[in-house]
């Protein structure tokens, strides 16, 4: 092809190269697609990615996050403004990103967000929330039927067979 030819500019790398820089840890902080912008990515002290922005959310400064919890599972994705790769790197540096569940957490857009909100507080939108082992109740949640085509469902606390569904048989 004509493009093996030419000398290798800033426009040919662009337009038809995968373009991949890590950093001094081997973690993917920018990556560039053929005919898409940079992306870039933020990783706390346990290589999690936490932040993550790509070209059409440059402008605005915005950049998607993710929470985990101590088991390093998602918890909470969404929205928050933000700096430069390097100053969210910074901001982040070596802390270990963990939330923790409260009985009273945090109200966002009107819903009550049972985690705490240690860690870049200034949440602006929330994609999702995902709780374990126990959920929290909401008015707008049904009501859980006791039984399912006639067989008794497993309650959160420990019933008097020592079954539950916070674990294996007592």
């Amino acid at each position: 092809p004509t493009a093996v030819q030419q000398p290798i500019t800033d426009v040919l790398l662009d337009d038809l190269c995968y373009q991949y820089r890590y950093d001094g840890r081997g973690r993917l902080v920018e990556k560039k697609l053929p005919g898409k912008g940079w992306e870039y990515m933020v990783y706390d002290k346990a290589d999690r990615l936490v932040f993550s922005q790509d070209a059409k959310m440059r402008p605005t400064d915005k950049w998607l996050f993710t929470k985990y919890d101590v088991l390093g599972r998602v918890i909470i994705t969404g929205v928050v403004a933000g700096g430069s790769r390097a100053s969210m790197q910074t901001m982040i540096g070596e802390t270990l990103t963990i939330e923790n569940r409260y009985d009273v957490g945090f109200t966002k857009n009107g819903m009550q967000i049972q985690y705490n909100n240690a860690y870049f507080p200034y949440l602006e939108t929330v994609f999702s929330v995902n709780y374990y082992d126990t959920y929290p109740t909401y008015s707008f949640n049904p009501s859980f039927p006791g039984s399912i085509q006639g067989v008794e469902t497993l309650k959160e606390t420990v019933s008097p067979e020592g079954k539950s569904t916070k674990g294996l048989p007592v």
